[in-house]
């Protein structure tokens, strides 16, 4: 099943990329890429990097509420590792695995790692969707296209719909919870609840998603400015909330093709030439990869290993894998402790 969601992946990309090729002038998108700034293109990578540290301390925070959480240094290096392997693996949720996969071996419980990494990915794309309903208002008058319309409204609709769902189940979880296999979603819930009825800490991770969003917006703003796109922040911030949450779509590789469409479709709006409009996502996917090569360096050189081997959890982990009777006997890994 992995491997037919990997082929259909690969042929999606595959296709939407020869689209472009065959309808879009790609020799001036990519004149257009050439020609821009050195240092305009430092500028956007930067801002976009900068996204990364206040991903990691909003993480910490939603791992807080299972336990203990770790240091942040550890935390960022592996936000990094996650961010690495999210453009280089054929699934979407690659990243995540590792990430999940690196805090079990620093002696967090796998369940927890994977309803931390859900819940943190689903509060960073919450604020996305909060922009994104409030701004429909103002975005569909300027659609012409009557399909892009519905469209439009289908996205806000169904990604809405996905919050609710997600809240909603926890009033189910007695039910649900004698189910194993639908039990670790009903706690997903419960941890999301307890993060909505905590208003300290919804209001610190809500405001680093908006510093976060707010940064990666402006990156592109950055970068289409330089490619003779020039629009408002206040209108990206129109344009970029449903692009991104397009590009959530498990459809291509590391959402390429789907972006490009996405923008493509968006920036026509305002009337934005297809090739600029093409430019813009390509640089766009060019420097979230920049941003991920140091995770790459970081996992070759196990750096965060090297900085979990120094804490107590790690010395705890150590010593009740040493102590294990057997290969086979459970070991346990408290994160309260």
């Amino acid at each position: 099943m992995m491997y037919l969601s990997i082929l259909i992946r690969m042929l999606v990309t595959t296709a939407l990329l020869w689209f472009f090729v065959s309808r879009i002038d790609i020799a001036y998108a990519i004149t257009l890429i050439s020609a821009l700034s050195p240092l305009r293109c430092g500028i956007a990578i930067v801002l976009l990097a900068a996204a990364a540290p206040i991903n990691a301390i909003r993480w910490r925070i939603i791992l807080g509420l299972e336990g203990k959480p770790p240091t942040f240094p550890r935390l960022f290096g592996v936000l990094l590792i996650g961010l690495f392997f999210n453009q280089v693996l054929p699934t979407g949720i690659g990243g995540d695995a590792v990430r999940a996969w690196r805090l079990r071996d620093f002696g967090f419980d796998l369940g927890v790692s994977i309803r931390s990494i859900l819940l943190d990915r689903a509060v960073g794309y919450c604020v996305f969707v909060l922009m994104y309903v409030i701004n429909l208002p103002l975005l569909l008058p300027l659609v012409s296209d009557q399909k892009q319309r519905w469209a439009l409204i289908a996205i806000a609709v169904a990604t809405t719909c996905g919050i609710f769902v997600l809240l909603i189940i926890n009033a189910l979880r007695g039910v649900l919870s004698r189910f194993p296999a639908i039990a670790p979603i009903a706690m997903l819930s419960r941890r999301a609840w307890a993060l909505c009825t905590d208003i300290r800490q919804l209001a610190a991770v809500l405001a680093l998603s908006g510093a976060s969003s707010a940064l990666t917006i402006l990156s592109v703003m950055v970068l289409a400015d330089g490619l003779d796109v020039r629009l408002s922040f206040a209108t990206w911030f129109l344009i970029m909330p449903p692009v991104i949450l397009v590009q959530l779509v498990p459809i291509s590789l590391a959402g390429w093709g789907v972006r490009e469409t996405a923008l493509i479709v968006m920036l026509a709006v305002f009337r934005a030439p297809t090739e600029n409009a093409l430019a813009v996502s390509l640089l766009v996917g060019l420097s979230q990869l920049a941003c991920a090569l140091p995770g790459g360096i970081i996992w070759l050189a196990g750096a965060d290993i090297g900085i979990a081997r120094g804490s107590s959890l790690w010395r705890k982990y150590r010593a009740e894998m040493i102590d294990a009777p057997s290969l086979s006997a459970p070991v346990s890994r408290d994160l309260g402790a």
